[in-house]
């Protein structure tokens, strides 16, 4: 299984960013099983967190890419204030979405990322 689809209907529990190493850590807590997942990005280029709040859902996480939807792509660009032609430049950098049901929505871009789970 994706494990990208393991965080839909998880709550969103724990941002930590560390500005020196360029490092975004989100911790995530599954709805039903309490299972703790983190998603950590790596060598951060920009990113933009909106309407965190008390509680924060994930409807869906993803890679976009140069075969993503129009529409997320033409978000990303402007979220992040990208270039116009970024997906056509992208090179090793990623750039992830995290589209809420509820609350915080998360535009990330950078070098690598990691997702490792937990039984906190």
């Amino acid at each position: 299984m994706d494990k990208k689809l393991l965080l839909h209907d998880s709550e969103l529990v724990g941002i930590d960013f560390n500005k020196n190493q360029k490092i975004l850590k989100l911790k995530f807590q599954a709805y039903n099983s309490g299972e703790v997942t983190f998603v950590e990005f790596k060598s951060i280029k920009n990113f933009k967190i909106e309407n965190f709040r008390e509680q924060n859902v994930v409807l869906d996480f993803f890679e976009v890419t140069a075969r993503s939807a129009p529409s997320y792509k033409a978000d990303c660009i402007k979220e992040l204030d990208l270039v116009d032609n970024f997906f056509e430049l992208i090179g090793q950098q990623k750039v992830f979405f995290l589209e809420p049901s509820v609350g915080a929505a998360i535009w990330c871009s950078c070098e690598s990322f990691t997702i490792t789970e937990s039984t906190q």
